[in-house]
């Protein structure tokens, strides 16, 4: 099995926004305005829902 990356969300205080790092790296991937945004998942990436066992 593939070896998934490894992110850190922190709040910047200086510029009041909160940013998604990838462990190691010295910039942020991505940036957010609000903690619930950025811990959002996405309706594509979402789990379907799965029919009770038949």
């Amino acid at each position: 099995m593939a070896k998934l990356p490894k992110f850190t969300l922190t709040h910047n205080e200086k510029k009041d926004r909160w940013d998604l790092t990838k462990d190691g790296a010295s910039r942020p991937t991505t940036t957010f305005a609000t903690k619930a945004e950025a811990t959002k998942v996405p309706r594509s990436r979402r789990l379907s829902a799965r029919p009770a066992d038949r």
